[in-house]
């Protein structure tokens, strides 16, 4: 057996002599992150051009690690059965089915998972659907049929193995067996070889990102699209379809693809300068960002039709085992009606449900000028004519329906507009680029593809670069001076615009992306007030690692106390700051505030920054209302903790503390670690769960509600339950075993 390293948290165990190549861990881009360190290979022969790679999945045991999701495996496994061949009788790689390894929880997700990704919503679903009438659900139907018809359920093709207790040996093969050690640690034994797999990241890691990005300083628009995307799920330079849309100043996501943080922080914005995303479907290379875009700190705006949406929620928490009503704690909802224009913040939207296998709808932008519209269209995995019509050929229940909508559908995708972006990755559920060669927009753009267009196609469409923007309509405002004035009126309440004017009339400058601003232990000159961009703070020991964004001041309470640095700071993109000298700044303070109050609530900010739960908060407000409302308390050793404070998570500032079910310990709970999330556990107790202090303990509750309104301090509570939920579940296991065990041995003496 050899083992190799994929990235962080990811390997490739290759057991080839035992039949088995393994991807341990399955996180965002791990096919393109396999075929980068050349683990996947191209095989040439008379008759196939194939790939090589692996046909067994080890899950994670938990959904999420430092908030990403770690068993996507749905491209994984479309590259296994279709460009492996798989699934393809009298093809090379034909033969047994692909395997997926895991705890049985992580297993049961992934059913509804996969199927989800193949198939969306049922017919009864979408039938029980609003927000569309009896025709569209009928020919929506009809669509995801003619897709399906012959196709064998997911299930079917795949082999599941549950690993169900620790240290007991489970055989995948004749002398190959999986050992799972403890959370995310596996041993993989085959005759005398040996080898460990451990999938958990550590505090600051992140899984790798396959593609290397160059950085690009952006502007905000009256109306613009940033092309943040134009690869698909095998192209190993480019990220997949995705755009970026400035309207009015603001910033909106066309689809969460895989890695979306990454592109974002390349073009220089920051998360919670998103205001919202418009979803297409949820084909993972469109969906698998979107847990990443959930830890915001405010509630992005959710745009999609009511069918489109009910299907993201659908697939999303089967992964993430949440309930479905904790979608809207995240999101704002906003429904769209199909075909319909809608009004939104100074633009406009038209959704229009589109031909493929899972609930679709392409999207047309456009905001008004003086003497009409500049609009854009977003066609993402569109039907081509030749896979329509041979749809149409078929003489069943569904074929009038389909011709019937043949018009309607090319109609739609021939609207024309300034800019339209379409994937024309051809197969069956992508279109074709001969089928726009007479479109009237005024640039069509070929999206989705790997590698360039063959010449003759290069002549059909333009394509995008990563971080071309092209302009619809120019700035009429200054919107980085809007959007500083906003958050000094929220950081100095009671001052005047004219009392600001000192600070933000200083100079504006443009800091290159990896530029030291400020290093550990050096004085400052100068206070850096952040308009654009993501900045990252580095501890002196460098153990930890916080983003900065849009909003932040930078050596704020370095000047103010006359201190030098703590810690250094970088430029992570490019970065529009306002540089002010250090005299101005203080003077300004001295002026406007109660400096001694002030200056004690940075340091109070900042304390509560040091905790993992609130390191990446930057919202002052949201740190604001954790510091008033937060009540420490003071427990004896051996006290039942979570007795108390039933409507709170208690965050431990002092000593140590364990969860026990059926007393036996679960988990210890150090300083720093935090309890109180029963609500958010997956695991339907028999017996009570109890958090007990080890110590005398210090504890500070904060009320529950702020956790509920701030999505990245709930993803926090979640991420975390997921972890203890497998544990909890893991020790009802070996008790179920150990009781069992005994019963049987009682049994044989009984007998004796």
């Amino acid at each position: 057996m050899r083992k190799h390293q994929v990235t962080n948290g990811v390997y490739y165990l290759d057991a080839s002599e035992a039949g088995f190549r393994i991807l341990c861990g399955c996180p965002m881009d791990s096919v393109k992150s396999l075929m980068r360190a050349g683990l996947i290979q191209t095989i040439d022969d008379e008759k196939w051009e194939w790939h090589s790679g692996p046909n067994t999945i080890l899950l994670s045991d938990i959904s999420f690690q430092n908030g990403e999701l770690c068993n996507l495996t749905e491209f994984p496994l479309m590259h296994m059965l279709y460009k492996q061949g798989m699934a393809i009788p009298k093809h090379p790689g034909y033969g047994p089915k692909p395997m997926i390894v895991g705890i049985p929880e992580q297993i049961r997700g992934q059913f509804e998972y996969l199927e989800r990704g193949v198939g969306g919503l049922t017919a009864e679903e979408i039938h029980d659907c609003l927000g569309m009438d009896q025709d569209a659900k009928d020919t929506l139907v009809a669509f995801k049929q003619r897709f399906k018809a012959g196709q064998p359920f997911i299930h079917d093709l795949i082999a599941f193995k549950e690993i169900l207790t620790n240290e007991e040996p489970y055989e995948l093969a004749p002398d190959f067996f999986v050992v799972r050690l403890g959370l995310n640690v596996y041993l993989f034994q085959y005759k005398d070889q040996e080898e460990i797999i451990d999938l958990t990241l550590t505090e600051n890691q992140t899984y790798g990102v396959p593609y290397n990005l160059d950085f690009h300083p952006t502007t905000r628009r009256d109306f613009s699209v940033i092309h943040s995307g134009e690869g698909n799920g095998w192209d190993i330079d480019h990220p997949c379809m995705a755009s970026i849309l400035c309207a009015s100043g603001q910033y909106y996501l066309i689809d969460a693809g895989p890695n979306i943080l990454e592109s974002l922080n390349k073009l220089g914005i920051g998360l919670n300068e998103v205001v919202g995303l418009f979803q297409t479907h949820t084909h993972d290379d469109h969906f698998a960002g979107l847990a990443s875009i959930l830890r915001s700190e405010h509630r992005l705006k959710f745009y999609a039709t009511p069918v489109v949406r009910l299907s993201v929620v659908k697939k999303l928490c089967s992964l993430m085992n949440f309930d479905e009503s904790n979608f809207a704690r995240f999101f704002e909802v906003c429904d769209l009606v199909p075909e319909k224009w809608t009004q939104l913040d100074g633009f406009e939207v038209l959704p229009i449900m589109s031909p493929h296998p899972v609930e679709t709808n392409i999207f047309y932008f456009r905001k008004r000028i003086r003497d009409g519209y500049r609009s854009y269209g977003h066609l993402a995995d569109v039907i081509s004519k030749r896979v329509y019509r041979s749809f149409m050929e078929v003489e069943d229940e569904h074929q009038a329906i389909l011709k019937s909508q043949f018009d309607h559908v090319w109609k739609t995708y021939y609207l024309p507009v300034n800019v339209k972006k379409i994937d024309v990755n051809s197969g069956l559920i992508h279109g074709d680029p001969e089928d726009y060669i007479n479109d009237p927009s005024g640039k069509v753009i070929f999206s989705h593809i790997t590698g360039s267009l063959p010449i003759n196609q290069q002549t059909m469409g333009s394509i995008a670069v990563f971080g071309s923007e092209d302009l619809l309509i120019n700035s009429s405002k200054d919107y980085l001076s809007i959007l500083a004035e906003k958050f000094f009126q929220e950081y100095f309440p009671g001052t005047t615009i004219s009392d600001h004017e000192i600070i933000l009339g200083q100079r504006r400058i443009l800091i290159n992306a990896g530029h030291i601003i400020l290093r550990d232990g050096s004085a400052p000159e100068y206070v850096y007030f952040i308009l654009s961009g993501l900045i990252r703070w580095i501890s002196p020991d460098s153990s930890t690692v916080k983003t900065m964004g849009t909003g932040s001041i930078i050596s704020e309470e370095e000047v103010l106390l006359n201190q030098n640095s703590y810690g250094t700071y970088i430029a992570n993109s490019y970065i529009k700051a306002i540089r002010i000298p250090k005299e101005i700044f203080r003077e300004f303070i001295a002026e406007n505030t109660d400096m001694q109050e002030y200056t004690l609530k940075l340091k109070e900010r900042r304390l509560l920054q040091e905790n993992l739960l609130f390191r990446n908060i930057n919202t002052r407000s949201i740190l604001d209302s954790v510091l008033k409302s937060a009540r420490f308390e003071e427990y004896k050793e051996n006290v039942i903790l979570n007795d108390f404070e039933k409507d709170s998570i208690s965050l431990i500032v002092r000593g140590m503390a364990g969860i026990f079910y059926s007393s036996t310990l679960v988990e210890t709970l150090s300083e720093g670690s935090f309890y109180g999330l029963d609500d958010f556990l997956h695991v339907v107790f028999e017996e009570t769960m109890t958090v007990t202090a080890l110590s005398d303990i210090l504890i500070m509750h904060i009320p529950m509600e702020i956790f509920l309104e701030t999505p990245v301090l709930l993803w926090s509570l979640i991420e975390t339950a997921d972890n203890t939920s497998k544990l909890i579940s893991q020790t009802i296991r070996v008790l179920e075993t150990t009781n069992q065990n005994m019963a049987l041995t009682l049994g044989e003496e009984d007998d004796v």
